[in-house]
């Protein structure tokens, strides 16, 4: 027992550690996370993630929720409107194509019935945020594209919970496995409705009651307890929890003030605190922390299937990718932004998370677990590629190919060059100097919550 307590410290630190070495470096930390439960699980055997039991289930259900929340309390729906052109294009074509060909391969190579293949491609279809904002805030790309990558992968999250769980609802085995091909739309359609309507009224309620429960001791973590309250309440209502806790953070972020009399008493709007995102941010990265640790653990290399499958997969992923980018992103984007834009479609924590619907869904048991360990093996090499992509894209020879390849878009802006003082016994003005020096370039805003972007081309 020692031992565990030591090394559940030790996992703390070394996460922090982690982070600044992928500032230095570039490696995301979830790469090395998972590294390290592939060593303690499948490669040594000292840890099996049965030896979790339920837990294991119970903290990726704690960790969608908690992600989910924590992105919707730092997403401001005035910079999503004002991205929405750019990002949506990019966004819903990646999505479209990722999903069609993951639910073609796992049809054809797999074997899989179409509603699991093509749940299986939602599951697939969006990006990391937890890979994704790290690496564009480390690599200071511009404004404008990595912002567009922000938001998608916010976005996404989105869309693979909505399509995959509206997907599962309407298409568990009944009947003798026959499937209304009409209730799916129907069941995302109710899923996503009632899902809203219960996170907005519930964040609306909140936001009126936050403030005065601030002044009961020790509540910080109400507002993730109601979290839980919210989706539990919506799995009941059999909505989407997923949904309705994402709806509750953007509500209570963004809800304008208000002020509500009842009786003698008043109720006023209170804000997202400071304090609570810190908390928020605390939860997420604990919960990324021991949860990639608990992917690498959970990955079967025994199942030659779902590596070759996962192969199969990202290939056309990324490879599509790059045509996508090559012909949708705006030219004003710089020809170094717009090639580190073809590789940023790492899968992670709401992929892996997901990949447990089908069991959780009572589909068959191997086909439930091809899907997971597929999943897991995409998750795995595509935050692989993308960390060495990243890396080459920025200190190799592929570098000029790419620039070549999108010679149409932006160069680079050249480096300042300093002023030459005048030959004179007067000193050259402080304006002279100045007006040589090119302006600095723009630089990609934080997570969307940070700044606004500009308007999209």
């Amino acid at each position: 027992m020692s031992i565990i307590i030591l090394v559940l410290g030790l996992t703390v630190f070394i996460a922090h550690f982690l982070v600044y070495l992928f500032k230095k470096t570039g490696i995301p930390d979830v790469l090395i996370l998972m590294m390290a439960g592939i060593v303690l699980g499948p490669i040594t055997g000292v840890v099996s993630p049965d030896a979790f039991g339920q837990v294991g289930k119970v903290m990726t259900t704690i960790a969608l929720i908690v992600i989910l929340f924590e992105s919707g309390v730092n997403l401001r729906l005035s910079t999503l409107f004002s991205a929405l052109g750019q990002t949506m294009i990019i966004t819903l074509v990646t999505f479209v194509f990722t999903a069609g060909v993951v639910a073609l391969i796992m049809h054809l190579a797999g074997g899989l019935s179409w509603p699991l293949s093509f749940m299986t491609g939602a599951i697939l279809g969006g990006t990391s945020s937890a890979v994704v904002i790290p690496l564009v805030n480390g690599l200071n790309m511009a404004q404008k594209p990595g912002t567009v990558l922000n938001l998608e992968s916010g976005i996404t999250d989105v869309l693979c919970i909505l399509v995959a769980v509206g997907i599962a609802n309407a298409a568990q085995p009944t009947s003798g496995g026959d499937i209304d091909n009409m209730a799916i739309g129907t069941s995302i359609l109710l899923s996503f409705g009632g899902a809203l309507l219960l996170g907005v009224g519930a964040g609306l309620s909140w936001a009126l009651i936050m403030g005065r429960m601030r002044m009961v001791p020790n509540t910080i973590f109400t507002t993730v307890a109601y979290v839980f309250v919210i989706y539990g309440t919506a799995e009941y209502l059999q909505v989407s929890g997923a949904i309705a806790s994402l709806a509750f953070g953007i509500t209570i972020a963004n809800v304008e003030r208000i002020r509500l009399n009842v009786g003698n008493a008043v109720f006023e709007v209170a804000e997202v605190a400071a304090i609570d995102r810190a908390v928020f941010s605390e939860a997420v990265f604990l919960l990324k922390t021991f949860f990639f640790i608990y992917l690498g653990m959970s990955l079967q290399f025994k199942n030659i299937t779902s590596v070759v499958l996962a192969l199969l997969i990202i290939a056309p992923v990324y490879f599509g990718r790059f045509f996508i980018i090559r012909g949708l992103a705006s030219r004003s984007y710089t020809q170094r932004d717009a090639s580190l834009m073809t590789v940023m479609v790492p899968k992670g924590l709401a992929a892996a998370v997901l990949a447990m619907l089908p069991a959780d869904y009572g589909f068959p048991e191997d086909e439930a677990n091809l899907v997971l360990y597929t999943v897991f093996m995409v998750v795995l090499i595509s935050i692989v590629l993308t960390a060495i992509m990243v890396i080459l894209l920025e200190k190799s020879d592929l570098r000029n190919l790419y620039y070549r390849v999108f010679s149409t878009f932006a160069a680079e802006a050249a480096p300042a060059v300093p002023a030459v003082p005048a030959v004179s016994a007067v000193p050259a003005p402080e304006s002279a100097a100045i007006s040589t020096a090119s302006p600095a370039p723009e630089r990609a805003a934080a997570p969307p919550d940070m700044a606004p972007p500009t308007e999209p081309e």
